[in-house]
């Protein structure tokens, strides 16, 4: 899911799964998928680079997650860019108001 940013709100978010391009989402957009069990990265920004944030997540068969791209407004030094795992309660809860892609 794609949390409301900061900086290029006008712009989506490229959203990769161990590095291959999966969607493209603007502002309060989700999208599922499944994945074999294992280790996987998922990372995002606005353009496919190495330097985009990551993270891994070792996934287990039967579970559910919410992976979060946000960004965190930081003053004049701009804003940081993070990506994570957050709680299935809360991402079940904040999907209901985002927008599925068509």
């Amino acid at each position: 899911m794609r949390s409301q940013v900061v900086l290029g709100s006008a712009y989506p978010t490229i959203f990769s799964i161990n590095n291959i391009t999966v969607i493209s989402m603007k502002d309060k957009g989700y999208f599922w998928t499944h994945l074999k069990p294992g280790e996987h990265v998922f990372s995002a920004g606005q353009f496919k680079r190495d330097d985009n944030v990551k993270t891994k997540v070792n996934i287990k068969s039967g579970a559910i997650y919410y992976i979060e791209y946000t960004q965190e407004h930081i003053g004049y030094q701009g804003y940081t860019e993070t990506i994570r795992v957050i709680n299935p309660d809360t991402g079940s809860k904040l999907i209901k108001g985002y927008t599925y892609p068509q």
